[in-house]
């Protein structure tokens, strides 16, 4: 449904969710990578989430841009799609978006707590939660804004995780380290 009313270059994810777990809700696009393509293939969906996003249709629609979030065969496969999609995000014009890429393998999916530290994000050292955000996340406008008090007039983030009362999660996932620190 979000392709039709998008348009037909909008990526088709395997699924997209809207979760509300613990007083927090946050959306996101599903893709299952079975390791059948080539990782050129993979960074041309990621370059589809970057137009996407940088369209700004989807912004009347779900009102924050969602977590992109990858289960793969592999925990290498998940760690080279993360530096992929990295890469091709901030190549294209999407880096305010390159947190939302999450990948993890199905071995670790299976093992470990879905909304747990089992997601890698490219640039970041260490494993991610589900709900784990970005510091520089805002509240912004969502379709139920009015429903739960939000402020509308303020200026939407790329990507958020929010609690159903409004509020915004502000954790952050470890930068790599660099050379100089």
């Amino acid at each position: 449904q979000l392709a039709a009313r998008i348009g037909s270059r909008a990526p088709l994810p395997d699924a997209f969710v809207t979760i509300d777990r613990g007083g927090w809700r946050t959306q996101a696009f599903i893709e299952a990578d079975r390791s059948t393509e080539w990782v050129t293939a993979f960074s041309r969906k990621v370059r589809a989430y970057v137009d996407l996003y940088r369209a700004d249709l989807w912004r009347p629609l779900l009102g924050a841009w969602p977590l992109v979030l990858t289960v793969t065969t592999s925990d290498r496969h998940a760690r080279t799609l993360a530096e992929t999609a990295l890469r091709v995000a901030q190549q294209g014009g999407g880096g305010r978006i390159a947190h939302a890429f999450r990948f993890t393998s199905v071995d670790d999916l299976r093992r470990g707590d879905p909304y747990g530290a089992i997601w890698l994000v490219g640039g970041r050292d260490g494993r991610a939660p589900f709900l784990g955000s970005d510091r520089r996340a805002t509240i912004a406008p969502v379709p139920h804004a009015s429903t739960i008090g939000l402020d509308s007039s303020l200026p939407a983030s790329p990507s958020r995780t929010e609690k159903l009362d409004g509020s915004i999660l502000n954790s952050s996932i470890p930068r790599h380290k660099s050379a100089s620190s």
